[in-house]
């Protein structure tokens, strides 16, 4: 299984090097869509130790998604500035 996972890998990688290259906004579309179908693929091969080193690395890289005010409470995005 980890054969695998490196040659989706591997082929997701180079689909994604592919794509930065191409000229044609369709085509750059689908190879990056195959790519990103590789690396799940590569995820889903993965051994389980790999796949929760990728789950522990993304959760504490994780950006907040949200903007405290001051007084720490969340912002209200939905009114409109006048």
């Amino acid at each position: 299984m980890f054969v695998t996972s490196l040659i989706t890998f591997a082929l997701s990688t180079v689909s994604f090097h592919i794509s930065a290259k191409l000229t044609d906004d369709i085509e750059r579309l689908l190879v990056r869509l195959i790519a990103l179908c590789l690396l799940l693929a590569s995820l889903a091969f993965a051994p389980l130790s790999i796949q929760l080193l990728i789950v522990i690395v993304l959760l504490i890289t994780a950006k907040k998604t949200h903007k405290l005010n001051p007084d720490n409470s969340v912002l209200d995005t939905t009114r409109k500035s006048r």
